[in-house]
């Protein structure tokens, strides 16, 4: 599943996207992401810290849906890391 840490764990997710996306390999990847008041995610970089994708391709498609993710919305931005668990479809 996925996890949310940092600041943005308190938040939740109001919307998540789905994960269908040009990867073919199954990794775990980290995204440090920042979010607005709002819930709009304004920044999202990969960190290599709990990161096990070694394809260019699968680290790529989580960065866009990552930028997908609504998080409620709250008095501030806030900074926060939510690991993606990338699965290929078979």
């Amino acid at each position: 599943g996925t996890k949310i840490y940092g600041n943005l764990g308190k938040r939740g997710i109001k919307v998540f996207p789905t994960m269908n996306d040009d990867f073919d390999e199954d990794a775990k990847v980290a995204v440090d992401i920042v979010a607005d008041a709002n819930g709009n995610v304004l920044e999202a970089r990969i960190n290599p810290k709990g990161t096990s994708a070694t394809q260019p391709k699968t680290k790529q498609a989580a960065l866009r849906k990552a930028r997908e993710i609504k998080f409620n919305p709250g008095t501030e931005t806030q900074t926060g890391t939510i690991i993606l668990d990338m699965r290929v479809r078979g």
